[in-house]
């Protein structure tokens, strides 16, 4: 940065300031509208050499050295000029001095314009009406420019205060405890992102809604927040497999209570063989939650009307009167439960059917891989299916 960097940037306010008071306003206009909302962005250019052949190579260095001493002189001569321009067009930096220093001028140059268009105005000309306009016009703008930028560093203040020595935040926390919305908040940061207010490694993650100071410290908080949501999982799960478990037990003991109401063996032995079925596909599910989509069926339809069937077997049996639709309606019951029973083990059965293929197919590879490595054996001492002999016979 060069040293006179501050004194270009004050005379170019001065020079605005006196094009607007000799009546040069067009050009005073010109250059504070360019320096309050245009951005600098100087741009480059890269030119390459043809390609000469080695005969032509000395001419082509004399030729360019001479170039490049006119070009340098050139450019040393018309430098310092080339920054009084871009000093005249840079926007001002955004501290509470510029921010002062625009409100005091800004307010004089409406003020001296002012009075030019009421204390004169029958006996000024036209432009000199139009100069005064133009420059009300540009007072208000520095005016204006002034009070945004002395609002803009106040909240910038607030944000590093609220900030501190976090390494994250979330925007809409930031947002909140300065009383400003969240779109503002997040405009606000990334220009002070911009402007280097916290240093070269900060950024916005848009997606996650926080301002990081560095990557790591986003990575830390990506990793906690999957920590966190991992715990969420494992205790939802153990509660699921905890309500689970409860109501599995609830249902086992219906099956034992509508037994105890039932004296006859033949129906006592299987519901003890259904509820021993039942018990088992609860513990397959308990071992293995992943099954537990498999037994939905079972569990919304089988079992509660295995169940209302035999607390209408119970309920029969208890009756002291026997009608022929009693005995009619025990007797369908008993028919049915030996389907019963066979559905319930199929249900079992299927809890392990992608088990069986997954055995079947280890097998499978196992049986492969050891043929492979005795065939390969064999082959390594030279052994065929004919080259192993039996030992010969002794005699007796």
């Amino acid at each position: 940065m060069n040293n006179d960097g501050g004194g270009r940037e004050g005379l170019s306010w001065f020079l605005i300031i006196f094009l607007f008071a000799v009546g040069a306003w067009p050009i005073a206009l010109f250059l504070l509208i360019r320096k309050l909302f245009a951005s600098d962005v100087p741009k480059t250019a890269r030119r390459e050499a043809p390609f000469l052949s080695r005969e032509e190579e000395l001419k082509r260095q004399e030729a360019e050295l001479e170039r490049m001493k006119k070009k340098f002189q050139q450019e040393k001569a018309t430098a310092k000029a080339k920054e009084t321009i871009r000093s005249l067009v840079k926007s001002p930096k955004d501290d509470n001095k510029n921010a002062l220093f625009l409100m005091i001028a800004g307010a004089l140059v409406m003020v001296g314009a002012a009075m030019i268009l009421v204390g004169g105005a029958h006996q000024i000309t036209t432009y000199a009406i139009a100069s005064a306009v133009a420059a009300l016009l540009g007072g208000g703008c520095m005016l204006t420019s002034g009070i945004l930028m002395k609002r803009a560093m106040q909240r910038y203040a607030s944000y590093l205060a609220i900030i501190g020595p976090n390494e994250a935040m979330e925007i809409d926390t930031i947002a909140k405890k300065a009383g400003v919305s969240r779109r503002k908040a997040e405009r606000d940061l990334q220009k002070m992102i911009d402007k280097g207010f916290f240093g070269s490694t900060a950024y916005i993650n848009k997606e996650l809604g926080y301002i990081f100071m560095s990557s790591r410290a986003d990575e830390e908080l990506t990793m906690a927040r999957a920590a966190a949501m991992q715990k969420t999982r494992e205790a939802t799960k153990k509660e699921a497999a905890k309500q689970n478990a409860v109501a599995y037990d609830q249902i086992l003991a219906q099956i034992r209570d509508v037994n105890d109401r039932i004296p006859d063996k033949m129906m006592t032995d299987k519901i003890n063989e259904i509820e021993s079925i039942t018990r088992q596909i609860f513990l397959t599910v308990e071992q293995q939650p992943e099954k537990r989509g498999k037994i939905d069926k079972f569990m919304s339809y089988f079992l509660p009307t295995t169940l209302k069937l035999l607390e209408s077997y119970a309920n029969l049996e208890n009756t002291s009167f026997d009608g022929k639709n009693i005995s009619q309606s025990k007797h369908s019951i008993e028919v049915a439960m030996d389907t019963i029973v066979d559905g319930f083990k199929h249900q079992l059965d299927e809890l392990y059917k992608t088990d069986a293929v997954s055995i079947e197919t280890e097998i499978d590879v196992l049986t492969k891989m050891l043929n492979r490595e005795t065939l390969t054996t064999q082959q390594e001492f030279g052994l065929g299916g004919q080259a192993v002999q039996t030992a010969p016979e002794k005699k007796g």
